[in-house]
């Protein structure tokens, strides 16, 4: 599993191979602009990225793996999240 940046799926969701020097859009990368141009305009359009994308609650912890395909999960990093929360109160 690899962890990303904020704002790294920006070239996914804009389409943006440019320069195409340093992106060059594999046939997986052109796959994975269709599926975050989607979540991101039923998440416009509705309030919900929807396509399979998880409820979020406390108790499950749910989220987004999002890979091609993308896949839904549960209690993603829980022993550092919970750390945190213990140290801000929650």
């Amino acid at each position: 599993m690899v962890i990303t940046t904020h704002t790294s799926e920006i070239y996914f969701v804009f389409g943006n191979s440019w320069p195409p020097i340093i992106h060059h859009f594999s046939r997986t990368d052109h796959k994975m602009v269709e599926t975050m141009q989607s979540y991101w305009t039923e998440f416009e359009r509705n309030g919900n990225p929807g396509n399979g994308w998880p409820a979020y609650s406390i108790e499950t912890d749910e989220h987004m793996f999002l890979d091609e395909p993308p896949v839904a999960g549960s209690k993603l990093e829980e022993a550092t999240c919970d750390y945190h929360d213990k140290m801000l109160g929650y």
